[in-house]
């Protein structure tokens, strides 16, 4: 492509002409395809490696200067390359946060596995109740089931209360109303079976 007609394209796109756009990047596609060639991005198909390709190239035609000592292509290659290495910033970024909270039980060992590893009969108590509770059709007052909500999940009663402004008599006595509605309905589904 020479100068001039350089000039022009860039000109129109500057201004949105798609069809200029679409003409400078395909006179610059294989930048794309030699870079894909050189860095591996993990989570990048081809249609990703066009789309960065076209950031790029909309980037180099916003700011590419002339007369500046670089050329057209080799601005867009260097914003390319910009780009992909943020992408692979980012990549391993996101490798070194999962890498961050794992424990090696080669190198560590299953004993140091087993004593971080806690059994819980609370958790397991909880998940239990909420089972059951989803599939219960016990009709509360919402204050009843915030309270009862609160409970499960070992909440401060005293906390919840003053969140929802009330007296801490009453919304003990909102828990103890859904405490007796789950414990009726509990023993009716017991005589049932």
């Amino acid at each position: 492509m020479e100068l001039e007609e350089l000039k022009d394209w860039l000109a129109k796109a500057r201004l949105g002409d798609e069809e200029a756009f679409e003409k400078l990047f395909s006179a610059y596609k294989g930048v794309v395809y030699a870079m894909q060639q050189v860095y591996y991005i993990r989570i990048f198909d081809e249609d990703d490696w066009l789309q960065e390709g076209r950031l790029a190239m909309h980037d180099s035609i916003m700011n590419y200067q002339h007369g500046s000592r670089a050329t057209f292509g080799l601005y867009f290659k260097r914003v390319l390359k910009n780009r992909i290495v943020c992408e692979l910033r980012k990549q391993e970024a996101e490798k070194r946060r999962s890498n961050k909270n794992t424990i090696s039980v080669e190198g560590e060992g299953i004993g140091y596995l087993a004593q971080r590893l806690v059994y819980n009969e609370q958790i397991e108590e909880r998940m239990i109740v909420r089972e059951i509770l989803t599939n219960l059709t016990i009709e509360y007052s919402l204050l009843e089931a915030r309270m009862l909500d609160a409970y499960i999940n070992d909440s401060d009663i005293a906390m919840v209360a003053k969140e929802l402004e009330i007296d801490l008599a009453k919304a003990e006595s909102a828990l103890g109303r859904a405490k007796r509605k789950l414990k009726k309905e509990l023993s009716y589904q017991k005589d049932c079976l």
